[in-house]
């Protein structure tokens, strides 16, 4: 062998020898072990974790509720930054209607939801009284919310309480003195209460803003028409047939 392969095989030698000895003292640092000791840990919590996410999906899905939410929060006590348990847990909780055990912002939405769900239901069985009560505690939650103030004018209206459907639908004007529909509304609350050139008024008065707004101008023609003045309630009716000639309301009023 000659004395450079001799040389070689030193130097490879030395270098093995190096290896060894960082390896053997890299094992015997206590900081060594303490990663690895803590990476056999993420390791075992992982598996953890996706076994129970198994077993809580498995069990949402067979609507076993309870169980789901157990596996769940056992996730969340081995990673409580775990943001797919967090809103699996919202989202079983919202299956099963206990939004008191929701975060209190998502408790605050689900009861309005809930609420305005209720309202609706009851205002097709014509309980308007009991649909009063869940829109006025949706108030509460929101109280400029002019969309339901306007909803709560509207079935006092329908319950033949113009007085109070008057209260709300001024408010909504107030806060949104664009909103037609309110307008609209607060003309059929005076013809109700047969304050008929009260009616006649607010029609014209929306009519400055939003001319040749149809739906006002059909509520401007029945004013007329119930306040005696059918001649002023046919010009109405004309300028509708011109934006509109086909429009079945305006021909219904003009046959009347």
């Amino acid at each position: 062998m000659s004395r450079k392969h001799l040389l070689m095989i030193a130097v490879l030698l030395v270098f093995l020898l190096g290896t060894l000895m960082t390896y053997f003292a890299i094992k015997r640092d206590p900081r060594f072990e303490a990663i690895r000791e803590q990476e056999a840990i993420r390791l075992q919590k992982l598996g953890e974790v996706n076994t129970l996410f198994e077993s809580a999906r498995k069990a949402a899905k067979e609507k076993r509720f309870t169980a789901a939410l157990n596996d769940y929060r056992r996730i969340l006590a081995l990673d409580p930054d775990n943001t797919d348990a967090k809103v699996s847990i919202e989202n079983v909780l919202k299956w099963q209607k206990q939004y008191e055990q929701l975060p209190l912002h998502l408790q605050k939405d689900e009861k309005i939801m809930s609420l305005l769900e209720s309202a609706e239901k009851k205002v097709s069985e014509e309980k308007f009284k009991e649909a009063i009560k869940d829109y006025e505690e949706v108030l509460s939650y929101h109280p400029t919310n002019v969309d339901v103030k306007v909803l709560v004018g509207k079935i006092y209206f329908w319950d033949k309480q113009p007085d109070k459907a008057e209260k709300y639908l001024n408010e909504v004007i107030k806060e949104a003195p664009d909103y037609v529909e309110a307008w609209i509304l607060l003309g059929n609350v005076y013809a109700q209460k047969g304050e008929y050139h009260r009616s006649i008024a607010t029609a014209q008065e929306v009519l400055k803003k939003h001319p040749n707004n149809i739906d006002v101008m059909l509520s401007l023609a029945r004013y007329y028409k119930w306040y005696g003045k059918s001649l002023k309630s046919q010009e109405v009716v004309q300028e509708i047939l011109k934006l509109d000639p086909k429009n079945k309301q305006a021909l219904e009023l003009l046959k009347k």
